[in-house]
């Protein structure tokens, strides 16, 4: 169920509510960027241990 106000709405509250909404928007939207970059580099160690092992021989 939405929240309905009960008091009056402001103009500082509308534009609480607006900061609020666009500071959780630019966080969410770092974090996204970091585990992008993270996801990455993990992919890329691991392909580089793979190619390791198969010059070793070890891998079947």
């Amino acid at each position: 169920m939405p929240f309905i106000p009960q008091g009056n709405v402001t103009g500082k509250g509308l534009i609480a509510a607006f900061l609020g909404m666009l500071i959780s928007y630019a966080a969410l939207r770092i974090y996204a960027k970091l585990m992008d970059a993270y996801i990455e580099k993990k992919e890329k160690e691991l392909k580089e241990e793979l190619r390791e092992e198969e010059d070793m021989g070890d891998l079947y």
